[in-house]
């Protein structure tokens, strides 16, 4: 026990006496703080004779073998077996974005670049100088290098965030890319360029499915040159994204916006999709086609109530983000659903039946027996029970009597109202 409280104390020591040593260094490299021969032989982790950012991310290797260590007394490896700098090799970076040696190379030249710009060895105009910054602060400073510097060990990655659509890389061509492109669009575009050329897989390539859904935006469910192609006219404003809600067709819901597009589209269920869209349609995140929303004057676009107005107030406001019961009849028999798009394709029944009623041939059964036939099909995609219970959901849908509502019901929907000998009222 003593033993293993021992080697815990060293760890701590030995792991503080690193980050100093991270941080000595850096301040030595960007002329902070000068250090004097003796101090700068000891700092010299990889043993090349000269301190360099390269010993920063031996030290940070360092810092992470401790850190993974039992502290139960096992052996803790020295500066003196640390496995060889990934100049001559690759680091595994959590099993995705390999750093090659090429790409270690322009990490660590870029930190240097930036240690040389501190140190006032280098002079950088404004504009080259921003595109040093890697950690998002708004100015260069020296963690800026210490970023780079972690990228290279295999110890962090890039985060790349556009909208709700979330990256990660180690690549350096591509955050600079993607750093120095405005249009979300077209960052986007860049980044499956460099995915299809086998350059990045953005964190994505053990989870295929998952690149696809975040770099499909053609529709077709594979990532190809066609989606750069869709994403740079939409950047152009020559096309929109287009987002089809079941039931909604009537409506043509279009957005430029990449990250709503995905988030709507990934969204499962008519209502859940309608209620956030309205969310950000009301917040003025987008519009989808629509004019935009105004809570000063409160002047929403008539085709947007249509739209969004679940609660038939004729305006538009939180509460229609909760979706309303819409109640109907079956020959006096009453049932609900929580779909405003199914309500209005049985009340287009109804409205049939009201307008054909003076015909001679008229037959009030044939329409209440097209309600019944959509009410089971809707049922069978999932669109709910009507407000039925199990044994009720039988009685009325079950028609064929096998135990069980499928889709041959829809052939015997008659024998409802005659084995009840229920008839609609007739005016």
């Amino acid at each position: 026990e003593s033993e293993r409280i021992l080697n815990q104390i060293r760890q701590e020591v030995r792991l503080e006496l690193l980050n100093q040593s991270i941080t000595m260094i850096q301040e030595h490299l960007a002329g902070i703080n000068k250090l004097s021969d003796d101090v700068l032989a000891r700092l010299d982790f990889d043993g090349d004779g000269e301190v360099t950012s390269i010993d920063v991310v031996y030290a940070m290797q360092q810092i992470e073998r401790l850190e993974k260590a039992n502290g139960d007394g096992s052996p803790i490896k020295t500066e003196t077996e640390i496995e060889e700098t990934p100049s001559n090799s690759t680091v595994d970076n959590n099993k995705t974005s390999a750093v090659t040696k090429e790409n270690y190379d322009a990490l660590m030249s870029t930190a240097t670049k930036i240690e040389d710009y501190l140190s006032g060895k280098i002079k950088l105009s404004d504009e080259e100088a921003a595109k040093l910054d890697y950690d998002g602060d708004g100015k260069v400073t020296v963690l800026d290098a210490t970023k780079l510097q972690r990228v290279a060990a295999g110890l962090e990655k890039f985060e790349i965030q556009i909208g709700t659509l979330k990256f990660s890389t180690s690549n350096l061509e591509s955050i600079d890319k993607v750093k120095s492109t405005e249009n979300d669009n077209l960052k986007i575009a860049e980044m499956i360029k460099l995915f299809l050329a086998g350059k990045d897989d953005f964190g994505y390539r053990t989870e295929y499915k998952l690149s696809m859904r975040n770099f499909d935006f053609d529709g077709d469910g594979e990532v190809t040159s066609l989606d750069v192609a869709k994403l740079e006219r939409v950047a152009a404003g020559v096309e929109t994204f287009e987002m089809k809600v079941a039931g909604r067709e009537e409506f043509h819901f279009t957005t430029t916006n990449p990250s709503v597009y995905k988030e709507i589209e990934g969204i499962q269920g008519e209502n859940e999709k309608m209620a956030r869209m309205l969310q950000m349609y009301l917040a003025g995140v987008d519009t989808f086609g629509f004019e935009p929303f105004d809570p000063r004057t409160n002047a929403d676009d008539p085709n947007a109530v249509r739209a969004f107005d679940n609660d038939d107030d004729g305006r538009l406001t939180i509460f229609d983000v909760r979706p309303k019961t819409y109640t109907f009849e079956i020959c006096g028999r009453t049932f609900t659903t929580i779909y405003k798009s199914d309500y209005n394709r049985i009340m287009k029944i109804e409205a049939e039946k009201e307008q054909n009623q003076n015909n001679e041939d008229f037959d009030p059964i044939d329409y209440e027996a097209r309600k019944l036939s959509l009410m089971i099909q809707l049922h069978l995609a999932g669109r709910g029970d009507f407000g039925l219970n199990a044994e009720e959901l039988l009685e009325v849908m079950d028609r064929d009597k096998d135990g069980n509502v499928n889709i041959f019901d829809t052939r015997y929907v008659r024998s409802y109202f005659e084995e009840n000998e229920v008839r609609p009222k007739e005016d």
